[in-house]
């Protein structure tokens, strides 16, 4: 998060959330990103829209479910069953997110 630009909510508490979660540099990344992109969906004035506790909370919580059950889909799937549709399906996923980051930004600015 951009330490002056990135509207934090009063009630963030950095060390609740470093002692709740085990997590890695990449879901923080993640969650961050996601939690950014929910208080910015809100509806309200922009300057109204500032990340919040739940935010985070929620998102690193979808991040790290999200992340088990690719662990899970990755030790179960058979690798010969990826085709190309699967491939495109996941990268039209990537694309679709790096969009949302980027409005999101565009938002921001």
């Amino acid at each position: 998060m951009h330490p002056v630009l990135t509207p934090l909510g009063p009630d963030v508490d950095f060390r609740r959330l470093a002692e709740t979660f085990e997590a890695s540099g990449g879901d923080i990344r993640n969650a961050v990103l996601k939690a950014a992109l929910a208080a910015a969906s809100e509806a309200g004035p922009p300057e109204a829209r500032a990340i919040g506790q739940q935010h985070l909370v929620d998102a690193m919580r979808d991040v790290l479910e999200s992340k088990q059950v690719m662990r899970q889909s990755i030790a179960t799937r058979d690798v010969t069953s990826v085709g190309p549709t699967a491939t495109l399906a996941a990268i039209l996923s990537v694309c679709a997110f790096l969009i949302a980051i980027v409005a999101l930004l565009v938002a921001v600015r």
